[in-house]
Protein backbone atom coordinates (compact mmCIF):
# COMPACT_ATOMS: atom_id res chain seq x y z
CA UNK A 1 0.00 0.00 0.00
CA UNK A 2 1.29 3.32 -0.64
CA UNK A 3 1.96 6.26 1.87
CA UNK A 4 0.13 9.67 1.86
CA UNK A 5 3.58 10.90 0.41
CA UNK A 6 3.85 8.46 -2.11
CA UNK A 7 0.62 8.93 -3.05
CA UNK A 8 0.45 13.04 -3.75
CA UNK A 9 3.95 12.22 -5.35
CA UNK A 10 2.80 9.95 -7.70
CA UNK A 11 0.12 13.14 -8.69
CA UNK A 12 2.60 16.00 -8.71
CA UNK A 13 5.81 15.00 -9.36
CA UNK A 14 8.91 16.49 -7.80
CA UNK A 15 10.68 19.81 -8.75
CA UNK A 16 13.79 21.09 -6.53
CA UNK A 17 13.62 24.23 -8.64
CA UNK A 18 10.53 26.87 -8.67
CA UNK A 19 7.75 26.56 -11.27
CA UNK A 20 4.76 27.71 -11.82
CA UNK A 21 1.81 25.20 -11.51
CA UNK A 22 -1.05 24.74 -13.97
CA UNK A 23 -3.16 27.60 -12.01
CA UNK A 24 -0.17 30.13 -12.03
CA UNK A 25 1.01 29.56 -8.48
CA UNK A 26 4.95 29.57 -7.78
CA UNK A 27 5.55 25.96 -6.52
CA UNK A 28 8.55 23.95 -5.44
CA UNK A 29 9.23 20.57 -4.47
CA UNK A 30 6.06 18.08 -4.19
CA UNK A 31 3.68 20.43 -4.73
CA UNK A 32 4.35 23.18 -2.16
CA UNK A 33 2.35 26.56 -2.92
CA UNK A 34 5.39 28.87 -2.12
CA UNK A 35 2.72 32.16 -3.01
CA UNK A 36 0.37 30.45 -0.34
CA UNK A 37 2.27 29.35 1.90
CA UNK A 38 5.76 30.78 1.80
CA UNK A 39 8.71 28.92 2.63
CA UNK A 40 10.58 28.18 5.92
CA UNK A 41 13.53 30.63 6.29
CA UNK A 42 16.33 28.06 6.21
CA UNK A 43 14.54 26.33 2.75
CA UNK A 44 13.90 30.23 1.25
CA UNK A 45 17.45 31.12 2.03
CA UNK A 46 19.23 27.67 0.12
CA UNK A 47 17.06 28.19 -2.77
CA UNK A 48 18.14 31.88 -3.02
CA UNK A 49 21.86 30.68 -2.73
CA UNK A 50 21.39 27.64 -4.57
CA UNK A 51 18.56 27.89 -6.98
CA UNK A 52 17.25 25.19 -5.84
CA UNK A 53 16.57 23.34 -2.63
CA UNK A 54 17.34 19.73 -1.58
CA UNK A 55 14.91 16.46 -1.85
CA UNK A 56 15.25 16.63 2.42
CA UNK A 57 14.11 20.11 2.36
CA UNK A 58 11.08 19.05 -0.46
CA UNK A 59 10.04 16.12 1.91
CA UNK A 60 10.09 18.35 4.97
CA UNK A 61 7.86 20.87 2.84
CA UNK A 62 5.31 17.88 2.00
CA UNK A 63 5.34 16.85 5.40
CA UNK A 64 4.44 20.13 6.45
CA UNK A 65 1.98 20.70 3.74
CA UNK A 66 -0.10 17.66 5.00
CA UNK A 67 -0.18 18.83 8.50
CA UNK A 68 -1.72 21.82 7.21
CA UNK A 69 -4.69 19.65 5.36
CA UNK A 70 -5.29 17.15 7.75
CA UNK A 71 -5.91 20.10 10.22
CA UNK A 72 -8.07 21.97 7.40
CA UNK A 73 -10.13 18.28 7.47
CA UNK A 74 -10.18 18.14 11.40
CA UNK A 75 -12.17 21.49 11.59
CA UNK A 76 -14.82 20.68 8.84
CA UNK A 77 -15.03 16.54 9.68
CA UNK A 78 -15.62 16.28 13.48
CA UNK A 79 -15.01 12.39 12.50
CA UNK A 80 -12.00 12.77 10.16
CA UNK A 81 -9.55 11.45 12.66
CA UNK A 82 -11.49 8.51 12.99
CA UNK A 83 -12.06 7.59 9.48
CA UNK A 84 -10.82 4.88 8.26
CA UNK A 85 -9.87 3.84 4.55
CA UNK A 86 -12.53 1.17 3.87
Amino acid sequence: MMTIEEFIERDEGRRLEVYYCPSGAKTIGVGHNIDALGLPPGVKGHLTVNGAITDEMADYLLKEDIKIAEGDAKAIYRNFGRMNED
